[in-house]
């Protein structure tokens, strides 16, 4: 039976796994998050270099890249937290192979200790209410028998 602390130990070893396999994809997508942040605010700087508008207008340009920028910079500071992170695990791709192999093989034990066990007895079959075959008997064992 897995105690507590050993399924504690082998659910943290499958989210690192997870975390190791969905890194990349994590990573591009707050990178394309960062340039359509900033295509957006390109697009709205352009706007306003080319046309002429109300002050109105003009006000909500400038809300909206505000609120573009504050996207920005989370997505940036998210990205800053996250890259040391990526570039450990690229460092020691071949330690994280090896989880893999890690984790497979855990789950072999884990399904192994978890199967119904049963037991057949080699000498004491009395014991177990079941009778002897005719041919584990031993000489000493018929001899004291007999």
């Amino acid at each position: 039976m897995e105690s507590k602390e050993t399924a504690k130990i082998r659910q943290v070893i499958e989210e690192l796994g997870a975390i190791v396999r969905t890194m990349p994809a994590t990573i591009g997508i707050l990178q394309e998050e960062i340039d359509r942040c900033q295509a957006a605010i390109m697009d709205i700087d352009h706007w306003l270099e080319i046309n002429d508008f109300p002050v109105r207008v003009g006000g909500k340009m400038s809300k909206k890249i505000k609120e573009l920028r504050i996207k920005r910079r989370d997505l940036k500071d998210n990205l800053t937290i996250l890259m040391p992170i990526y570039d450990f695990f690229i460092e020691h791709e071949s330690v994280f192979k090896q989880m893999d192999k890690l984790r497979g093989n855990i789950r072999k034990q884990v399904a192994y200790v978890n199967k119904e066990r049963r037991y057949t007895p080699r000498v004491l079959f009395e014991l177990f209410g079941q009778e002897p075959p005719a041919n584990t008997m031993s000489a000493a064992m018929r001899k004291a028998e007999g």
